[in-house]
């Protein structure tokens, strides 16, 4: 994955993930966070109540940081990797995502939005 600013390799950091499906959408360097949002993102900011970071709609795209958790026991190697969306983790509005990451407003959309668009068949 590559940072959706710089286009450098996205080195476990953060994504951009739409929550409704689990799609990462963008990735995000450390750089380019710190230019974007300044220390919001590092200070640990949690929002438990689901708000985007800029205004109080819901937000539906999470910012979820890269996360590794390895087995527990000596024998148990499994590790999990991922960018996992909790409660606090932070949160944009599609307007407000289209804006930050320059995205397509399309790209944004639930598909069970999408299908109210769709022409139905009679």
């Amino acid at each position: 994955m590559h940072c959706i600013y710089c286009r450098a390799p996205v080195r476990y950091n953060r994504a951009l993930v739409r929550e409704h499906d689990g799609r990462t959408l963008a990735g995000l360097c450390a750089d380019c966070e710190r230019e974007q949002f300044g220390r919001v993102l590092r200070d640990g900011y949690a929002d438990p109540s689901g708000a985007c970071l800029f205004c109080s709609r819901p937000g539906g795209l999470a910012l979820p940081v890269h996360r590794i958790d390895l087995g527990g026991g000596r024998d148990d190697r499994r590790e999990t990797r991922g960018f996992p969306v909790e409660s606090g983790t932070p949160r944009l509005c599609d307007r407000h995502a289209v804006e930050v990451f320059d995205l397509d407003a399309g790209t944004l959309r639930p598909e069970a939005t999408l299908a109210t668009y769709a022409v139905e068949d009679d």
